[in-house]
């Protein structure tokens, strides 16, 4: 169902609270258009997204329909499981 809900196949998934995917570049992170449907029944209280980045470290996106929000604009608990 992963991969139904993200549209695309990650290279990487890690579960915690929240579940990580990690993509292949920054310009799918973008232009990803998740099911939201799908992704609020994945085991997680939020998805995230993240690939290398053009000019930064890394890029991100995060998702958390089960609280009402289909893409949270500032989250700083999913960079957690990003920094590693």
């Amino acid at each position: 169902m992963m991969i139904e809900a993200l549209g695309t196949i990650p290279l990487a998934a890690y579960k915690d609270r929240d579940i990580l995917f990690v993509l292949r570049d920054e310009n799918e992170v973008r232009d990803l258009q998740p099911d939201m449907e799908l992704i609020s029944k994945l085991d997680g209280a939020c998805v995230a997204v993240t690939a290398k980045g053009h000019d930064y470290d890394c890029v991100s996106r995060v998702f958390a329909p089960r609280y009402g929000m289909n893409e949270d604009p500032v989250t700083g608990s999913t960079h957690c499981m990003i920094a590693p």
